[in-house]
């Protein structure tokens, strides 16, 4: 299920997805249609509910062998997205393929990033930094981490992480960019079977790169 919020946080309205199930990421291209991660096609784009047509008039898929959690567009409309299961960071190129088969053949990869979950750019600028929720390696209980991959030009991102944030950090999961202010966002599950209400942190942007520290956060 999808829901709607607006701007000040009102509810607007809930969306049921039929076929589909535990849905992992969610990102909004540039034309305003919605992609979503889930494990059933991943990711996949909807429209009202429906899966849509694609540019080759097929639905709009990635298949879920890459096990993807995280979904992102550039500003040049570019679908990235983080492979958890092949530890990697994955580019798509606008326009993203109406269906990719098997293990998702990617334009760009930034590899060696591992159990990587939730991305978001920074903002829609060109050369804006991907920041993402990952661990130390590649085991789930690894020590978690926030991670900025800046970029390197071309549509691509570095191949290590410029920034990382990680104090009071226990296994983050999804990232958002705040419009106006740039606060990020951070949602984190806490430990590893521990029984934990979910928790949000709020990082305040800083005036110059790398924007965000462990000492402003909320």
């Amino acid at each position: 299920m999808v829901w709607h919020y607006k701007p000040d946080g009102a509810f607007v309205s809930a969306e049921t997805i039929a076929g589909q199930k535990n849905a992992r990421g969610i990102a909004i291209n540039n034309s305003g249609a919605r992609w979503l991660a889930t494990e059933s096609t991943s990711p996949v784009q909807f429209v009202s509910g429906t899966p849509i047509a694609g540019a080759e008039g097929a639905p709009s898929t990635v298949t879920i062998a890459a096990g993807f959690r995280g979904l992102a567009f550039d500003s040049s409309g570019n679908l990235w997205t983080s492979a958890r299961l092949g530890n990697e960071l994955r580019r798509f190129n606008s326009p993203v393929p109406a269906v990719v088969y098997g293990t998702a053949t990617a334009n760009a990869r930034v590899p060696s990033v591992y159990m990587p979950r939730g991305l978001a750019f920074e903002n829609n600028s060109p050369g804006a930094a991907l920041w993402a929720a990952i661990s130390t390696g590649p085991a789930a209980s690894e020590t978690s981490r926030i991670a900025r991959y800046a970029s390197a030009g071309g549509g691509n991102l570095e191949a290590s992480p410029s920034a990382q944030l990680t104090a009071s950090v226990v296994r983050p999961q999804h990232i958002a960019f705040q419009p106006g202010s740039g606060h990020m966002w951070v949602t984190q599950s806490g430990p590893a079977g521990a029984v934990v209400d979910e928790t949000v942190i709020r990082y305040s942007r800083l005036a110059s790169p790398p924007n965000y520290d462990d000492l402003n956060r909320l």
